[in-house]
């Protein structure tokens, strides 16, 4: 078995679902199109995190 084809097949199945959740607009589909964190994680004094939220 090919290692890359899986990772290709896997990646395909997170990112349908992903895109299944943004259009039926589901709280954790809409937190994922903002590049909020969804199992809520703290981001007033995370740096990585509070980083990615001044970009947009």
């Amino acid at each position: 078995m090919n290692g890359i084809g899986f990772q290709k097949q896997f990646r395909f199945v997170l990112d349908w679902e992903n895109e299944q959740m943004i259009s039926i607009f589901i709280y954790r589909g809409i937190l994922r199109q903002e590049g909020s964190p969804l199992c809520g994680k703290r981001t007033h004094t995370n740096a990585r995190i509070s980083r990615k939220q001044n970009r947009k």
